[in-house]
């Protein structure tokens, strides 16, 4: 169904924003986040790594 079953006709299709499995630099976490804005719904989560990806962290 691919989430277009919502409250208000948004489909909530959205991608994990930042990756999900490797670390990743500083650069290109705020490249990703900026295209990521453009989608319907963005999240930035992560697998157990070592260090965190959020930027308000950093």
């Amino acid at each position: 169904m691919l989430g277009f079953a919502s409250l208000y006709q948004v489909p909530m299709i959205g991608r994990d924003v930042r990756g999900f499995d490797w670390n990743t630099d500083e650069n290109i976490c705020v490249c990703w986040t900026i295209l990521g804005a453009f989608n319907p719904f963005m999240r930035n989560h992560n697998t157990d790594v070592p260090f965190a990806q959020d930027s308000y962290l950093r």
